[in-house]
Formats: structure tokens, sequence, C-alpha cells
């Protein structure tokens, strides 16, 4: 994702890549190296530790990219559907909150809070992003169709909703959720 980003991006502005996991940072290192993508900084940080500063500084733009149970990409990880139960779903969603409320504060009023997960799952997708509007009113939803439109893409997200999902049967694709917020203040 956060090649794609550059690629879009041109080179401009800023990417700053996170993990908890060296292993996926220094994987992202080498394919941004190949790819020439001089415009993402690439960070570890701890699952439960303070943020840097160069994280909690305001971004334009925040995407949680949320581990999920991975129930979107059955057909290239079939043992997702054996280790899935009804408490590994409700471990996930209490990570997935708790994640975008970490990093929720880090957006500048005014700026894009994108949440998106590889699952299928309403537990993980629209449960979890209505719990956190219910408590974060400084945050709205937006329409997903908007940002889409500026790639031709907005035929994918249903009019008036701020959700994009992708379904396996419906587009040829993995399954995936994306949710479009806002920060009001």
């Amino acid at each position: 994702k956060a090649l794609q980003m550059s690629a879009q991006m041109k080179g401009r502005g800023e990417i700053l890549a996170l993990d908890i996991y060296q292993r996926r940072l220094d994987s992202l290192k080498d394919r941004a190296k190949r790819n020439d993508c001089q415009n993402i900084r690439i960070q570890r940080i701890e699952e439960d530790g303070p943020l840097p500063d160069t994280v909690t500084r305001p971004k334009d733009y925040v995407l949680v990219d949320a581990p999920c149970t991975g129930l979107g990409v059955l057909r290239r990880n079939p043992d997702s559907r054996w280790k899935t139960t009804p408490e590994s779903v409700r471990e996930m969603t209490a990570k997935q909150r708790s994640i975008l409320d970490r990093f929720a504060p880090c957006l500048k009023p005014g700026g894009r809070l994108v949440y998106a997960t590889c699952s299928i799952l309403r537990d993980e997708n629209e449960a979890v992003v209505e719990s956190f509007l219910t408590d974060h009113p400084e945050y709205v939803a937006r329409e997903a169709r908007a940002p889409l439109s500026r790639y031709g893409l907005e035929g994918l997200a249903e009019p008036g909703s701020p959700y994009l999902r992708m379904w396996p049967h419906r587009h040829g694709t993995d399954g995936f959720f994306v949710a479009v917020m806002e920060r009001n203040a």
C-alpha cells in the first residue's frame, strides 16, 4: 500500500510507514528501494509503547491497515477458515479498535482517516467503525465514492456509503473493506 501511495503521489509529500514487526519493515525498505520510492519513511513502533513525535505530529491522512482474521483472502490462505473462532474475532476487533483509538489523534482537523481490512466480517469492519464514530464525535464518516472518483473507480462504492467493499465473487479480487472518515475538530 505504501508503494502504491508513493506512485500516486509521484514522489511528493511524505509517507510514514509504521509496523511493530521489523521483518515487514525490512521487506518494505527493500521494495521501496527497488521501486525508487524516496518519499517513504519507515519506522518501527512498539505495540503498546508511546508513539514517537514523528508519528504524533498531525498528519493530513492516516491509513489504518488493521490486522484482521484475513477471511477476505481465503483463496490464498485457506487455513484461515480453520483458525478463526468467535473468540479470535473478538480479540481481533478489540485490537482493531485499539489501533484506531491510538492513531486517530495523529490526524489534523479536516484530515482523512481511512480504515482498511482484508476481512469480509461485519464485526471487523462496519461494527468497528461504528463503535469508533460513536465514541469519537469529532470524526464523521464520509462517502467513499469521492476519493475513488479521482481514479475513475467511484463505481466500486455504493452511492452515499462511507464504505468500500470488495467481494471475491463480485469483483474478482480478494475480499477487502475500507471506511473513510474525517476529523472535524
